[in-house]
């Protein structure tokens, strides 16, 4: 999925939520921003790996957040099933 098409889909914005998502199997697609925390990166790659989703990397928080539609920087999204 193109990152111009997260504003059409449902998603789920935000770490927290999204690694909640991911472990009740209801993402199928994620968006990591390149520029988000060290820590915050590998543990969601991690569970990704787990759960075989796919991660597109995307260059900034603010981008992500702007593709989202919300005004906030955003380090993570999760396109849902």
């Amino acid at each position: 999925m193109k990152l111009e098409e997260l504003a059409k889909v449902q998603i789920t914005v935000g770490t927290k939520s999204l690694m909640r998502r991911l472990n009740a199997d209801e993402v199928q697609e994620v968006f990591l921003a390149d520029d988000a925390d060290l820590y915050l990166k590998q543990k969601v790659t991690t569970l990704c790996d787990e759960r075989n989703v796919p991660v597109n990397k995307v260059r900034s928080m603010q981008e992500l957040g702007q593709a989202c539609g919300v005004k906030v920087d955003t380090a993570a999204v999760g396109v849902l099933k």
